[in-house]
């Protein structure tokens, strides 16, 4: 039990530490909206620990389990794919969405006419 609380202590202390790296890395940046880039932190630091939980999960339980299916007069085990594959695929988009969305926020007043270099590549 011990065990356990040092693995969530060190991974809370990990999530914190990593979104205050996040909010180091736009504190100076000028026009952007303190309180939008505070609240996507906030929502990608808690999407990524679900992606953690799922991933434990199907690393412990594996992609395909065992499920009994069948009426009552059928019931048989089965191999089929571990629910939370399709839960962790679909929070992993949720993930790329959310920072994808900090990195637009992020890039604050940039125009969208400067010139990048990449027309003249």
């Amino acid at each position: 039990m011990a065990r356990k609380k040092e693995q969530q202590t060190e991974r809370l202390s990990g999530i914190i530490s990593f979104r205050d790296d996040l909010l180091s890395q736009t504190e100076g940046l000028v026009g952007v909206d303190r309180v939008l880039v505070n609240n996507l932190i906030e929502k990608l630091c808690s999407v990524n620990e679900f992606v953690d939980e799922l991933g434990g999960m199907v690393k412990r339980d594996g992609v395909m389990v065992e499920k009994e299916v069948g009426t009552v007069n059928n019931r048989h085990m089965e191999m089929v794919e571990n629910p939370a594959l399709s839960s962790y695929n679909r929070v992993v988009k949720v993930l790329a969405d959310i920072s994808m969305k900090v990195a637009r926020v992020a890039k604050g007043a940039v125009s969208d006419e400067e010139d990048d270099g990449f027309d003249s590549f």
